[in-house]
């Protein structure tokens, strides 16, 4: 379980997330959510999202102010190499 603060120009970004997560926007959150590449959702205080493992996944402050999050991440939902 992570806090993130996202804010102008500094965005959340994860390429290549190898475990799925539950995003949580927090007060006063102004957050734009894309996944893999693509817009997701716009989110405000207490709305959620899941984050599918594997998919890109960028968050950001539409307002340009500051926004936090906090992100759930599912150790069990964890990409495994086959051996």
């Amino acid at each position: 379980m992570d806090i993130v603060r996202v804010e102008g120009g500094k965005d959340y970004i994860d390429f290549s997330p190898r475990t799925a997560a539950l995003l949580v926007a927090m007060s006063d959150a102004n957050l734009d959510v894309s996944l893999g590449g693509e817009h997701a959702a716009f989110l405000h205080t207490g709305d959620v999202i899941w984050l599918p493992a594997t998919t890109p996944r960028k968050v950001g402050d539409f307002l340009g102010i500051k926004s936090r999050f906090l992100l759930i991440s599912f150790k069990d939902s964890a990409i495994t190499t086959p051996k």
